[in-house]
């Protein structure tokens, strides 16, 4: 792999993590490619090469980012302590992700617990436009699509020539009606 090309898919995927989905094997097996990926969007762990999903390091990176990332390690890293306690911290939901012996564990538990009161008490203190806005502002729903505040969601679509460039497009609100031209299934990368 030339040096210029594996600068220009970090390049791509810190723009846009989801770049990485279309990088080529050896490109998704590259640790530095694979750290940019993560840092910008922690649900890229589960596109790395299975080697960078039992490295902590990039586990690490990614649970940072989004707690869920966490499905998508090693069963090793889903078992490592540091990792899961991480992860929980992002999003106590993860726990069910987590080994067997860490969702039973007494320490896991009560931080689940905790970090599942803090973030009780603080919804209690938002307003309810607060609460509203926190919704809309999430990065995207899993497909690539994203809530404006005009209320439409942008879509980022790849095309076949260019899988680094992103194109934006409109799909109504009500369902996964591409309006730009064509056809579109179960969101922006036709899942």
């Amino acid at each position: 792999m030339s040096q210029q090309k594996k600068e220009s898919v970090v390049a791509a995927v810190r723009q846009d993590a989801w770049a990485f989905r279309f990088a080529s094997a050896e490109m998704r097996g590259d640790k530095d490619v694979a750290k940019a990926a993560v840092e910008k969007d922690g649900r890229s762990l589960q596109y790395a090469e299975e080697k960078l999903q039992a490295d902590k390091t990039i586990v690490m990176l990614a649970v940072t980012n989004y707690g869920m990332a966490l499905q998508f390690a090693s069963d090793e890293l889903q078992g490592d302590r540091d990792i899961v306690e991480t992860a929980l911290k992002n999003d106590p939901e993860a726990l069910k992700h987590a080994s067997r012996q860490l969702k039973g564990d007494d320490k896991i538990l009560k931080l689940k617990r905790e970090l599942e009161k803090k973030a009780e008490d603080e919804d209690e203190e938002a307003s309810p436009m607060q609460r509203r806005s926190q919704r809309n502002s999430s990065a995207d729903d899993g497909r690539g699509m994203k809530l404006t505040k005009s209320g439409e969601y942008k879509c980022k679509s790849y095309t076949n020539a260019q899988q680094k460039s992103v194109q934006n497009t409109r799909v109504s609100r009500k369902g996964n009606k591409h309006t730009g031209g064509g056809e579109m299934t179960g969101g922006c990368f036709g899942a």
